[in-house]
C-alpha cells in the first residue's frame, strides 16, 4: 500500500465521515446488510476483495447522491468454520478437552482475526461504520438468535422431533441440506443376487454401497416391470447376511436404472428414507455417528465405510453372489466443510419449519428487488428444491446456545423469561424451581449449540436492534434498504434471513438485493486460498495498490463471475496515474485565474462541445448506477476522461492556456473553468471506484472551493441543460474528424506538433460554415488551411480529406 493510500485511510478513520447519522432525520436512510464473513483464519483472497468492493461502489455511490447511510460490519465467528479452523490452528480435536477450554481458545482466535480483517478492509477503503461491527458470538447477537428461537417456539416455526437426519461422520454433528454440496465422485456399481424366499429364482440388484446390505430392510420394484411384477409381496434372502426382507412395489422405480430393482436400507440416501418413512419399514441403523459399522453388526463390526465396503465385496464373491461390477462416475452430497460424503443417522434435533411454507417463500421472492434479476432463479430452484425442514442444532461447541431446559422426568422443555437473555444452560441453573407439568425439580441443559446460519439469519434484526426495549432503530431502518451478497449463499444466508423476517415480522428484510459473481482464477476456476500468493489480496494491494485492485474489481458486470489478470491492475495504476497528472495539469495552468462556473463565462466551441460530452456522461453514469451496473457506469467515465478530457479537449486547450493578451486571459478562463469542472465531475464519479486517488485530487484541487471535507460525502455531479445542443455537437464533429486526420498525418510522417505546417486543404462535401478554420489552425498548429469541395457526388456528407 502506497503512503498516499495510507494517509486517506487514517483521515477518513480520525474524521469519521462513514459514520451513519443517528440525529439527522431530514436526510433519506439507505441502510445495507452485508455478509459477516467467516473468521476462519484464511487469508482474504482477491475473490473476497471483489466482492466486498463492488458492495462498496455501490453504498459510495450512495453516499455521494444524498443518503445518511448506514453500513454496518459483522464477523461470523461462531460454528464450524472457526471450530475447525482453530482445530487445525492448534492441532487438537474439540474432544480433547474440556468445552469450556475449547470455547475460549475459539474466542482468543476470533478476536485477533477480527482485528485482522478489519485492517485488511480498511487498507482495501471499504466505508463501513466501524462503529457498527458485531460479531455473532457476542451479547447482543446471542440475545437476537435466542430471542428468535422462543419467538419461533411460541409461534409453531419449530420443533424437536427425533427422526433421520443428515450427519457428518467427520465433524460428528447433524446437517442441514444447505450444508451439502455436490460433487461427482469414481465409484463402482456392483451387481448381486438375493435369493427368493421358497424357491430356486433370483432377483438381481444393483447398488455402489454393498456395505449397507446389513441394513436392508426392504426391495422395491416397479409394478409395471413385467420381470418382477410376479414377485411383489414375496420375500428375498439378501447375501452374506441372510436377511428376510419384502419385495416392495413403488411406480417410482426406474425399471432402466441398474437392473430396475432397488434395495432400501436405514438409510442410505434420501429416497430410502422416503420409502421407510412411507411405508413404515424397520430400522437397522449401522453406521455409528463417527463414521464406523455398529460393532455388533456380523463379518465387518467395527470397520470403516470403505474398509466395510471392501469386506462385503469380498464375501459376496466367495459366496458367488456377485454376478458382475462396473465402474460409474455419480454425484454424491458432501459436507461443504470438510468435504466428507454425508450420511444419515437418527437423532433428536431442532428443526425450523420451511417445507410446509414453499408457497410464502416463493411468494416473498417475487417482491424482492433482484439486482440482477437472473439470480431470482437461484433463488426459485432452492425452494423448489427443498425436501427438509431447516435443521437448526449442532453437536459441537463453540455456538449460540439453545435457551432450553428439560425436565428429566416428563421431558417438559422449559424457557427463560426474555428479559433473562442470553443464557447458557450449560453453566446456568435452570430458572424454573419445579416442572410445571409433573412437579419435578430434576432438569437438564440442551448442550447442542445453535447452527451459525440460526444468528446471521438475524442480521437485519441484529442492526435493527429487534432484540432491545429502544425499538426507534427498527422504526428508522427496518425493513434494510440493500443485502448484498455473493451468489453461492443465495441458499443460506438470503433464504434463511426470508424465513427469519417472515416469521418474526412477517415482511422482507430487506427491499433489494445486489448478488454478485466469483472471482476466477485465470483457469476459469474459482480464487480460493490454494490459489495462492498471486490471488492474496493483501499482496495485491502491497504491490499495486487499494485502487488498482479496487479497478479489477469493478470490471466485472453485475453478478456475473470475473477472471483474475494482472494486467487489469496495471491498467488501474494507469488511471490513477492519469487522474493525477490531470490534476497536475491543471494546478500548473490555472495560476491567478479565477475559476467561475463555466455557464457564466464566454465559451469557445471545444467548451461546449465537451461539457455537451460530459452531460451524456454523468446521464449514462447515474442511468446504471441506478440499477447497480457500477461497471458500465465507469466505463462510460473512462471513456469521458480518457477519449473526450485528456486525448481531445486537453490538447484543444494548450495553444488558449499559452497565448497572452486580454482576449487571451478571456479564453484562458473559459478553459481553465471548463477543464476545472470536468476534471472535478470526473473526480466525482470515479470516487466510489477508486477512492484513495480521487480523495487526493479532490483535496489538492477542490475541497477548498467547495468547503466539503471530503470528495466521498461531496454532490455527485448532474446534468446542465445549459450545455444541451445536439445540432452545434454534430457540426463540431467535422472539426473532430478533420484534427483526427491531421493527428494521423502527424503519427506517420515525422513532423512533430512543434513544426508548423505551411499549406493544408480539407476537402469536404459540405459547405464551409462547419468546418471551425481557425481551431483547426490552432489545434495542429497550420500556418494555411483551406477548404475545397469534394466532386464525387456519393460521398456522405461528414466525410473528409486532406492534403498537405
Amino acid at each position: 500500500m502506497n503512503a498516499s493510500e495510507a494517509k486517506w485511510e487514517n483521515f477518513w478513520k480520525q474524521t469519521g465521515i462513514f459514520s451513519f447519522d443517528r440525529i439527522d432525520t431530514l436526510k433519506p436512510i439507505f441502510s445495507i446488510d452485508t455478509p459477516p464473513p467467516y473468521v476462519s483464519g484464511s487469508n482474504l483472497h482477491a475473490g473476497h476483495a471483489m466482492s466486498f468492493t463492488q458492495a462498496d461502489i455501490a453504498v459510495r455511490y450512495l453516499r455521494m447522491s444524498g443518503y445518511n447511510i448506514f453500513y454496518p460490519m459483522g464477523f461470523d465467528d461462531n460454528g464450524l468454520p472457526t471450530e475447525r479452523f482453530v482445530e487445525k490452528l492448534h492441532k487438537l480435536d474439540h474432544k480433547s478437552i474440556s468445552r469450556e477450554d475449547f470455547i475460549a481458545i475459539c474466542l482468543e482466535e476470533t478476536k485477533k482475526q477480527a482485528e485482522t480483517y478489519e485492517r485488511f478492509f480498511r487498507k482495501l477503503g471499504i466505508s463501513v461504520d466501524w462503529s457498527l461491527q458485531y460479531s455473532t458470538i457476542d451479547t447482543r447477537c446471542q440475545k437476537t438468535a435466542q430471542l428468535s428461537f422462543i419467538d419461533l417456539l411460541e409461534k409453531n416455526a419449530v420443533e424437536h422431533k427425533d427422526g433421520p437426519v443428515i450427519w457428518c461422520t467427520y465433524c460428528e454433528t447433524a446437517l442441514a441440506q444447505s450444508d451439502l454440496e455436490e460433487k461427482e465422485e469414481e465409484s463402482t456399481l456392483y451387481t448381486f443376487a438375493c435369493k427368493i424366499k421358497g424357491s430356486d429364482a433370483t432377483i438381481n440388484i444393483a447398488t455402489s454401497r454393498p456395505e449397507l446390505l446389513p441394513a436392508c430392510v426392504a426391495l422395491f420394484v416397479n409394478p409395471n416391470d413385467t420381470r418382477y411384477n410376479m414377485l411383489i409381496n414375496s420375500s428375498a434372502i439378501t447375501p452374506c447376511f441372510e436377511q428376510e426382507v419384502k419385495i416392495l412395489s413403488d411406480t417410482r422405480v426406474d425399471p432402466a436404472f441398474g437392473t430396475g430393482a432397488m434395495m432400501v436400507c436405514t438409510w442410505g440416501d434420501a429416497e430410502d428414507i422416503r420409502r421407510w418413512w412411507e411405508n413404515d419399514l424397520p430400522t437397522k441403523e449401522i453406521i455409528t455417528k463417527d463414521g464406523k459399522i455398529e460393532a455388533s453388526i456380523p463379518k465387518i463390526g467395527g470397520m470403516t465405510i470403505k474398509a466395510a465396503r471392501k469386506s462385503v465385496i469380498s464375501l459376496l464373491e466367495e459366496n458367488e453372489s456377485l454376478l458382475h461390477s462396473e465402474p460409474i462416475i455419480h454425484v454424491v452430497k458432501c459436507h461443504e466443510r470438510c468435504g466428507t460424503i454425508a450420511e444419515f443417522a437418527r437423532t433428536s434435533q431442532w428443526y425450523v419449519k420451511v417445507i410446509d411454507n414453499i408457497e410464502a417463500w416463493q411468494k416473498r421472492g417475487d417482491e424482492l428487488e433482484w439486482y440482477p434479476m437472473i439470480h431470482k432463479g437461484r433463488y426459485d430452484s432452492w425452494v423448489n428444491g427443498l425436501s427438509w425442514d431447516w435443521c437448526i442444532s449442532r453437536q459441537r461447541y463453540y455456538g449460540v446456545p439453545f435457551p432450553v431446559w428439560y425436565c428429566c422426568d416428563c421431558g417438559q422443555i422449559i424457557l427463560p423469561d426474555r428479559s433473562l437473555l442470553p443464557v447458557n444452560p450449560s453453566e446456568q441453573d435452570c430458572p424454573c424451581e419445579q416442572c410445571k407439568n409433573c412437579g419435578s425439580s430434576n432438569f437438564r441443559p440442551e448442550t447442542d449449540v445453535m447452527d451459525t446460519w440460526m444468528t446471521s439469519s438475524l442480521t437485519p434484526l441484529i442492526n435493527s436492534c429487534w432484540a432491545d426495549d429502544e425499538k426507534s432503530m427498527m422504526d428508522r431502518i427496518y425493513p434494510i434498504t440493500m443485502r448484498v451478497q455473493g451468489f453461492e449463499i443465495i441458499r443460506t444466508w438470503l433464504f434463511y434471513t426470508i424465513v427469519k423476517s417472515h416469521y418474526h415480522t412477517d415482511s422482507l428484510p430487506w427491499k433489494k438485493a445486489m448478488i454478485s459473481g466469483w472471482g476466477l482464477d485465470q483457469n476459469g476456476k474459482k480464487i480460493s486460498k490454494s490459489s495462492g500468493e498471486s490471488a492474496d489480496a493483501e499482496s495485491l494491494i502491497d504491490k499495486f495498490s487499494a485502487d488498482a485492485l479496487r479497478f479489477w474489481a469493478s470490471e466485472s458486470e453485475l453478478g456475473k463471475d470475473h477472471r483474475f489478470y494482472e494486467t487489469e491492475l496495471k491498467a488501474g495504476q494507469r488511471l490513477v496515474t492519469k487522474l493525477i497528472n490531470a490534476a497536475r495539469f491543471l494546478e500548473m495552468n490555472i495560476g491567478e485565474t479565477i475559476v467561475q462556473d463555466p455557464i457564466s463565462l464566454n465559451l469557445d466551441d471545444s467548451d461546449i462541445w465537451v461539457l455537451q460530452k460530459l452531460n451524456e456522461t454523468i446521464a449514462n453514469y447515474h442511468r446504471n448506477f441506478l440499477v447497480f451496473e457500477y461497471s458500465k457506469a465507469r466505463k462510460s467515465v473512462d471513456a469521458f476522461f480518457w477519449n473526450v478530457l485528456c486525448d481531445n479537449y486537453l490538447e484543444f486547450i494548450k495553444y488558449r492556456l499559452r497565448s497572452e493578451g486580454p482576449e487571451a486571459e478571456i479564453s484562458k478562463q473559459a478553459a481553465v473553468s471548463t477543464f476545472y469542472y470536468c476534471l472535478q465531475a470526473v473526480t466525482k464519479m470515479y470516487a466510489p471506484i477508486i477512492p484513495f486517488a480521487t480523495e487526493e485530487v479532490y483535496q489538492q484541487l477542490f475541497a477548498a472551493k467547495e468547503q466539503i471535507k471530503s470528495v466521498h460525502i461531496s454532490p455527485l455531479p448532474q446534468i446542465c441543460s445549459d450545455f444541451d445542443n445536439l445540432q452545434f455537437a454534430t457540426e463540431f464533429e467535422l472539426s473532430l474528424k478533420a484534427i483526427s486526420l491531421f493527428r494521423k498525418y502527424r503519427s506517420i510522417t515525422p513532423c512533430p506538433y512543434k513544426t508548423e505546417i505551411q499549406n493544408a486543404t480539407i476537402e469536404i462535401s459540405s459547405t464551409p460554415s462547419n468546418i471551425d478554420i481557425e481551431f483547426i489552425k490552432k489545434v495542429m498548429n497550420i500556418r494555411t488551411l483551406v477548404i475545397g469541395m469534394i466532386q464525387e457526388p456519393s460521398l456522405a456528407i461528414e466525410e473528409i480529406r486532406i492534403k498537405i
